[in-house]
């Protein structure tokens, strides 16, 4: 059975070539957005591209943080438009907005994250994002909201514990389990 899995998942998620990409800096937790302008001044950025939410610009959360960067000397592009699963559109329309950056600042949950990984991933290579290799999300659980849990390359094989009936295979994932589609 455990064959047999395995071809499902590799019929069902094509197999493309990794892209080497830099690790980003990730800072999470309380007061992290008044850090913002000085770890980019540190970085001797010239140009950020803020990635967010409709929502958080509505309600001015970043109002201060953008206030902060401009005060730096760094210019700012904002794209808040990132929705619940971003699609490639909306990856290229942010990546259109990364003309000329040197940086991208993500706020927000894991759309945003995952949105802004994708345009930076994208402006690096040269290539539209829906030709970039990908990754399976891995979940905590075997349904889309469920929070995530890490990744797996695509190109990777991976031990298939069980299949449910709604299409999920669980898979061994670092020192536990988690779910993909």
């Amino acid at each position: 059975m455990r064959c047999f899995s395995r071809i499902m998942v590799a019929v069902r998620k094509p197999i493309v070539q990794a892209v080497a990409k830099p690790t980003p800096l990730t800072y999470i937790g309380a007061g992290r957005l008044r850090e913002t302008a000085a770890l980019l001044r540190t970085a001797a950025r010239e140009k950020v591209l803020v990635m967010t939410t409709p929502g958080m610009m509505r309600r001015g959360q970043l109002d201060g943080m953008l206030a902060e960067i401009r005060a730096a000397g760094i210019q700012t592009a904002v794209f808040d438009r990132v929705s619940p699963d971003p699609t490639f559109g909306i990856v290229e329309e942010a990546k259109a907005c990364a003309e000329g950056c040197d940086a991208i600042v993500a706020v927000g949950g894991g759309s945003v994250l995952d949105a802004a990984k994708a345009v930076a991933a994208s402006v690096t290579d040269g290539r539209p994002a829906e030709r970039l290799a990908g990754t399976l999300k891995v979940r905590r659980e075997p349904r889309k909201d469920s929070s995530g849990k890490g990744s797996i390359p695509k190109d990777s094989l991976v031990s298939i514990l069980e299949l449910t009936d709604s299409g999920w295979a669980r898979v061994v994932f670092g020192e536990g389990d988690g779910y993909v589609q």
